[in-house]
């Protein structure tokens, strides 16, 4: 994915939205999104909704381009019951 934001936007501007999809249904089907800041990164201004992929100003910008990565994770639950 690629976002363009104003270098003006304020904190809380919505950037975009990353999407995975899981083929599980129910609980099994949720998935947990993770931003990976790349080695020698420093500061990144962009807060991460972990459960929709939703991407946000949370600090100042500066001009260029900034990457980072967004790692969607499965969610498996499991329900043991254990009967003796």
């Amino acid at each position: 994915y690629e976002f363009k934001v104003p270098i003006t936007a304020p904190v809380g501007y919505k950037m975009g939205q990353v999407v995975a999809l899981d083929p599980d249904e129910g609980p099994n089907g949720l998935l947990l999104y993770e931003l990976q800041r790349p080695k020698g990164s420093g500061y990144i201004p962009f807060q991460l909704d972990t459960k929709n992929g939703t991407i946000y100003v949370n600090g100042p910008l500066r001009r260029g381009r900034i990457a980072v990565f967004v790692e969607a994770s499965d969610q498996v639950k499991y329900n043991i019951f254990l009967c003796i």
